[in-house]
């Protein structure tokens, strides 16, 4: 474990105690310095951008668990500040799985991670849900796992009710996010939900930090809008990646469609870059 990770560690809990952070998301160590640089307080990983990043689709069962960490590794090594890793729906089936890839994350020097209700899938889009007692049994053994260490380390507990196409989402997800903070989640996380009243009242019913998804249609809502439902963390997952190969995109539909090469006076310098990287970023940004 890194010699700083207990003390990053304790500075990420101590963000959940109170007030609203941002909490974007990294999918390499290069993005992971950049966003550093800017000044947030916290970075999470998304293992979408980092499969994209590596040419894979999410959750593509040909990416290794073995190569998401070593992905998760270059963040958390790249920057000083707290790092929590989407560690998915734990790697395997098995409990044990579970538990051994909290350990890991542990290991390299994570503050946190976050564990998913779903079945491992190979089609993309296809979520299932797993059972309620399965999904409480594996936030129990992620629990477990961290506590065998001697650091803290934010635990953070998804369910994807909204994502699932579950009848009745917002009564789900309270019921289950209710359960894993009973099993010894730090936070809470339902990805999909977007409407203020909806949110407001999982705050209300789990009484426990939540963290809020702004991708899809929450991505409407505003940091002092979410500040005063109550929101405690908030998220981006892959957009942020989404947005960089959206910008990749534009340029190369510039020059194919256009012959216009426009994008290149917008774009950083290569300055301002390599100060980011090296020692002196914020004296660029």
């Amino acid at each position: 474990m890194p010699a700083d990770a207990t003390h990053q560690a304790r500075d990420f809990l101590a963000l959940h105690q109170r007030g609203t952070f941002l909490m974007p998301n990294a999918w390499d160590a290069g993005s992971a310095k950049y966003l550093a640089a800017c000044g947030f307080a916290a970075l999470g990983t998304t293992s979408a951008g980092i499969a994209f990043a590596a040419g894979y689709r999410d959750s593509d069962p040909r990416q290794s668990v073995d190569a998401m960490f070593a992905a998760i590794a270059s963040i958390v090594a790249a920057v000083s500040i707290p790092v929590s890793a989407d560690l998915e729906a734990g790697f395997g089936d098995s409990l044990d799985d579970v538990q051994r890839t909290f350990t890991r994350a542990i290991a390299i020097g994570c503050a946190g991670g976050s564990l998913e209700d779903v079945a491992d899938y190979a089609t993309p889009g296809q979520f299932v849900l797993r059972s309620r007692q399965d999904a409480i049994e594996r936030v129990c053994a992620a629990r477990a796992a961290i506590d065998q260490h001697a650091t803290p380390f934010v635990l953070t507990a998804r369910t994807e009710c909204f994502l699932t196409g579950h009848p009745s989402p917002l009564a789900e997800a309270i019921d289950r996010l209710c359960a894993f903070r009973d099993a010894g989640a730090d936070c809470l996380f339902a990805p999909g939900i977007s409407q203020p009243a909806d949110i407001a009242t999982l705050v209300r019913e789990v009484n426990a930090p939540l963290n809020v998804l702004t991708a899809g249609p929450a991505a409407q809502l505003t940091l002092a809008q979410l500040r005063d439902l109550g929101v405690r963390r908030i998220s981006t997952g892959s957009a942020l990646a989404r947005a960089a190969f959206t910008a990749l995109h534009h340029a190369a539909d510039d020059m194919l469609n256009k012959g216009s090469f426009a994008y290149a006076g917008t774009a950083l310098s290569g300055e301002v870059l390599d100060g980011v990287m090296g020692k002196d970023a914020s004296v660029f940004i």
